[in-house]
């Protein structure tokens, strides 16, 4: 068996295993991943890499989620080579998972019909979405403000016809707090600024003739974006009955467990 890449340390008389390495692949790359050192940097023909940089067993994955069926693949055979990865646990842009979790439920192969997307809004936009019965609907049917990269430099808007969707919950947190950012700035019917929360939606049971890739994956289909980036765009509105609230009010700090916040700057913006 093997040995992953590391270093001891000595800290307060105590030895500490530090990690340095990374584990990295491709579809199309001869083998299809293989475990170097983080000094060897990221080649451009990797599609993805999990990093391990600390005393922590943990992997941060860039570049895939778990619906990634190459990553899991990967993993399932670097355990079989590096026993010691069980012991790991793997963070996406989400709660984190135990590679056991992974290699047994393998989200990958998850039905549609059992996923759980969501969607980062505010309670300004909750009072239409839920109360007024309207749904989640595409910004060509409201009067909504843009919200969610609005504020990137050189971002191009997102598709008007669309709602956006993601399976990464921290994705969703960040076009949270955006939304109550910019609809706190919204004047309601006596002329008063409305003060806004962020709202975290669950949406399910969606048909998957209406979702199409998110551009900011750069993906021409609906599951290699699931796969890259964890999110998607459903054409048209989404009805109440499909919807639910996970949270309204004040949001914990934006950061995973791994230490660093990694949802993705946005190419665009809109909802």
């Amino acid at each position: 068996m093997a040995r992953l890449p590391q270093k001891i340390l000595i800290r307060d008389g105590e030895e500490l295993v530090y990690y340095d390495f990374m584990l990295c692949g491709g579809e199309y790359v001869d083998p299809p991943w293989r475990i170097v050192e983080q000094s060897l940097g990221w080649y451009k023909t990797w599609d993805w890499c999990a990093m391990a940089l600390g005393t922590r067993p943990q992997l941060d994955v860039n570049q895939a989620t778990e619906h990634n069926s190459h990553f899991l693949d990967a993993l399932a055979e670097a355990v079989e080579m590096y026993p010691e990865l069980q012991d790991f646990t793997v963070h996406f842009d989400g709660p984190p998972y135990t590679v056991e979790e992974l290699l047994v439920e393998r989200p990958d192969q998850q039905a549609l019909s059992d996923l759980v997307f969501y969607h980062g809004t505010s309670t300004w936009a909750l009072d239409f979405i839920k109360d007024g019965g309207q749904g989640l609907r595409p910004r060509s049917e409201t009067e909504a403000p843009y919200t969610y990269g609005a504020g990137v430099p050189g971002a191009k808007e997102g598709d008007p016809n669309a709602v956006y969707l993601t399976t990464q919950m921290n994705t969703a947190r960040a076009a949270a707090r955006e939304a109550s950012y910019v609809h706190s700035r919204v004047e309601d019917e006596f002329g008063d600024l409305v003060l806004a929360d962020p709202v975290i939606l669950a949406v399910t049971d969606l048909h998957e003739g209406r979702l199409r890739p998110d551009e900011d994956s750069r993906k021409t289909s609906m599951s290699e974006s699931l796969a890259t980036l964890g999110s998607v765009k459903h054409i048209g509105a989404i009805p109440p009955h499909k919807i639910e609230v996970l949270s309204a009010g004040p949001l914990p700090p934006l950061r995973n467990p791994g230490g660093h916040c990694k949802h993705p700057r946005p190419w665009k913006f809109g909802t």
